[in-house]
């Protein structure tokens, strides 16, 4: 199954290496609840659907948003060498996913004419914060905090440490290298934004945090690295037309419907998997999306992410041949970043000679679809998906396949897409202890 951009694929998905588990007529049985759970989306009619301004942001996007979103990041050029991204969760794993997506997990070493930048505030390790203040050092840097409230205790934190950095440096002029990223009327990081003079980017009120990569909360830091949002929000848009297919011809149907036939016959863990080093991190951006949209009222599926060939040398033993509790979401490229062909020593070579002339990408592709089937054959469902490239523009459409995708996951599970309370557990607590 493809869709097409142009003369081009942007996105397929292949289930055959599932079809034991999960066949065509289970789906065709499955497509009414799939369709009752898009009709929730479209008509924005189901549980938390007040948080949905998700779905048509790609074609709707605020001109003031977008004007200031470029405005900012043309100040940061200039005025910065660094810039100190703070914020946790949804916060600032989409554009940190973005970011290596689009430019490479090198960034920062490679980066030549736009600011290194460095996401912190997602920890309390006051060394990891150190760590980056000495990669500044002596250099002029920026500021992003981004929290919708200001009162999660990680990013407030670290946002002190680093305030407090710029005030040292800069004085009255602090001001002018701070930008936040906050609700537009309200809570603690608003109001200092108010009296502190810092420029304020909006988060939408009807979007939350891990939905959030296309606002303000991801798009600067894109643009600041000379990722067009423009190009972004084409793709995204792309998909938002393409995956509004109300039919098993919808590669996020196909999706949403076989996780969830896997997990009703007992699977209950994904793994992302990816064969390339650039969607690493959109694997964890992927896995805070389905993990807090999902795992609620005992249900949904455990999401973790695996970096492949790497990961085949430790935790693919147990994939293999441990217990049977997964099913493996591979992420593959279409046109590899860069591709090289093959060096190897007369000896080497000797070995293998079906090597001679071949390149590094027809190895790893060898490697994917062996790993896929002998996987398959020991017991662990697999689904491909296949994106064209790695570029600006189908980091919009993947993004936005994935979101959709979630949202359908959640509601044929009976959840709420859009809350987390358990996240609130951990923070009940742990403010208690701290006031003793």
């Amino acid at each position: 199954m493809k869709l097409k951009k142009g003369s081009m694929s942007a996105l397929s998905i292949e289930t055959r290496f599932c079809h034991e588990w999960v066949s065509s007529e289970a789906l065709e049985k499955l497509s009414g609840e799939l369709q009752r759970a898009h009709t929730l989306i479209r008509d924005k009619t189901g549980a938390g659907n007040d948080f949905l301004g998700w779905v048509d942001l790609p074609a709707d996007y605020p001109a003031d948003q977008l004007a200031l979103i470029k405005e900012c990041a043309a100040r940061i050029k200039k005025q910065a060498q660094v810039l100190v991204v703070i914020g946790i969760g949804g916060s600032h794993l989409g554009g940190e996913a973005g970011l290596q997506f689009c430019r490479g997990q090198n960034y920062n070493a490679l980066a030549t004419d736009t600011p290194e930048i460095y996401f912190v505030g997602h920890n309390l390790s006051a060394s990891a914060w150190q760590e980056v203040a000495r990669i500044i050092g002596q250099r002029d840097f920026a500021i992003n905090v981004i929290s919708k409230s200001g009162t999660t205790l990680e990013p407030a934190l670290c946002f002190g440490y680093f305030q407090d950095l710029a005030q040292k440096k800069y004085g009255t002029t602090a001001a002018e290298h701070i930008y936040v990223t906050t609700d537009k009327a309200s809570g603690l990081m608003k109001q200092q934004a108010d009296e502190r003079g810092w420029t304020t980017l909006v988060v939408p009120d009807d979007i939350g945090g891990r939905y959030s990569a296309f606002s303000p909360v991801g798009a600067l830091v894109w643009e600041v690295a000379g990722i067009s949002l423009d190009t972004v929000l084409a793709g995204a848009n792309q998909a938002r037309q393409d995956l509004a297919d109300m039919s098993l011809a919808n590669p996020t149907w196909v999706y949403a419907g076989t996780r969830f036939l896997l997990g009703q016959q007992g699977k209950v863990m994904e793994l992302y998997a990816s064969y390339e080093p650039r969607l690493s991190l959109l694997g964890r951006w992927w896995q805070q999306l389905f993990g807090e949209s999902e795992g609620k009222d005992g249900r949904g599926l455990y999401p973790a992410t695996i970096d492949l060939t790497q990961d085949l040398h430790s935790l693919g033993q147990y994939i293999q041949q441990g217990q049977r509790l997964m099913l493996e979401t591979t992420l593959a490229l279409e046109q590899p970043v860069a591709d090289q062909t093959i060096v190897l020593d007369p000896l080497a070579a000797a070995k293998w000679p079906y090597l001679h002339d071949q390149t590094i990408s027809f190895v790893n592709d060898h490697a994917m679809r062996a790993t896929i089937a002998a996987h398959a054959a020991g017991g662990v469902p697999n689904i491909l998906l296949t994106l064209a490239r790695a570029d600006e523009w189908h980091l919009g459409y993947i993004m936005y396949f994935f979101e959709l995708a979630c949202a359908l996951s959640a509601y044929l599970l009976g959840v709420n897409p859009f809350d987390q309370p358990g996240v609130n557990a951990y923070k009940d607590r742990m403010m208690q202890s701290l006031a003793g």
